[in-house]
Parts: structure tokens; C-alpha cells; sequence
């Protein structure tokens, strides 16, 4: 091998661990961030489920709450969850 190739190879290793290092922490902040979604999207499927599952009467009284500013739609189906779960 030549000198120059060797000073290339060098140049470019060094720079492609950067590079790839660079990146891999970009992708776990992309991972943490996606965990994050799935588990609100999570959520937000369970609370459908729940919601899906009233009877008209009970999604009406909780719609009531909310328009009565007796708490945002999502607290009051969460303490809805909490109370079928015990």
C-alpha cells in the first residue's frame, strides 16, 4: 500500500466512526421519542376501547362532565378506566 492510501483510509475510518456515532445517537433519540408516541398512542387506544364499550347514557354523563368543566374528556375516561378496573 501506498502512503496516501494508508493517510486516506486513515482520514475516512476516523470520519466514518464519527459520522456512524453521530448517527446512532440520532437514532436513539428517534427511538426514545417513538417510544414515547407508542405509549400515548397506547393509551389512546385503551380509553377508545373503554369508550366503545359504554352504554350511551354512560358516554353521555362523561360528555356532560366535560362540556360542565368538570374535567378534560381524557381525565374523566382515565378515572373511568381506574373505577371498572377495581
Amino acid at each position: 500500500m501506498s502512503y496516501y492510501a494508508d493517510q486516506l483510509r486513515e482520514f475516512f475510518a476516523h470520519d466514518v466512526t464519527d459520522c456512524a456515532a453521530d448517527y446512532i445517537e440520532k437514532l436513539e433519540s428517534q427511538v426514545t421519542e417513538l417510544e414515547s408516541q407508542l405509549a400515548e398512542a397506547k393509551k389512546g387506544a385503551e380509553r377508545y376501547e373503554i369508550i366503545r364499550k359504554l352504554h350511551p347514557h354512560e358516554f353521555a354523563n362523561l360528555w356532560r362532565k366535560n362540556i360542565g368543566g368538570e374535567g378534560l374528556f381524557d381525565d374523566l375516561v382515565d378515572a373511568a378506566i381506574k373505577e371498572n378496573q377495581q
